[in-house]
Formats: C-alpha cells, sequence, structure tokens
C-alpha cells in the first residue's frame, strides 16, 4: 500500500483496521508526522494512508467534527506492537483493544 513503507502483513492489518474501525464510527483522523498535521479531519482512507509513513512515526489524532477525541501513535520499528501508545480515554481504548484482538495480538 502506498504510504505504508516496509511494514509487515500483520502491521498493514492493525492499521487498516484501525482506521476502518475509526471511520466506521463517524469518527476523522488528522494525520501528524512527529512535526506537523499533514492531514486534517479526513474520512478517507486512501488519503490517510498516503499521508502515514513519512516519519519513524504517525500520530492519528481522532476527532468528531471539530472535536478532539483522542490519539493512536504508530511505531512500525517496534514490529506487532506498533501501537505505541494510545489515549486513555474509552472511545480509543476499546477502538484500539478490539481491533488487536480480533488479530490476535493483544
Amino acid at each position: 500500500l502506498p504510504g505504508m513503507g516496509d511494514n509487515t502483513m500483520l502491521q498493514e492489518q492493525i492499521i487498516n483496521n484501525l482506521l476502518a474501525a475509526i471511520l466506521a464510527g463517524g469518527y476523522s483522523i488528522t494525520v501528524n508526522d512527529g512535526d506537523d498535521d499533514v492531514l486534517k479531519y479526513s474520512t478517507d482512507t486512501t488519503r490517510i494512508i498516503n499521508n502515514m509513513g513519512a516519519t519513524d512515526t504517525d500520530l492519528l489524532k481522532v476527532y468528531q467534527g471539530t472535536e478532539y477525541i483522542g490519539f493512536i501513535l504508530l511505531v512500525p520499528s517496534n514490529g506487532d506492537d506498533i501501537v505505541s501508545n494510545h489515549s486513555g480515554n474509552d472511545i480509543i481504548t476499546n477502538l484500539v483493544d478490539k481491533v488487536l484482538e480480533d488479530l490476535g495480538v493483544l
């Protein structure tokens, strides 16, 4: 996939499933490359993926409208533990845990 770089198949599944779960919940995603928001309030999976992978980490900021809900930090160099950190609120924790459990990572 464009923007995915050298990610493993499991990492790509985690990313794709996270994006699908976030967008299915009615949320949008802002992609931050560690310095700048390179894509804001997007619901377009292809555009989101194309804006990821430019740096060693991707910070996905989750919004409902313009209300900030939380973040998910992806670090591909962590291998299967690509989800390095995330907001501890119920919405983000439930999204992340469900995706990781469904893939047998958690």
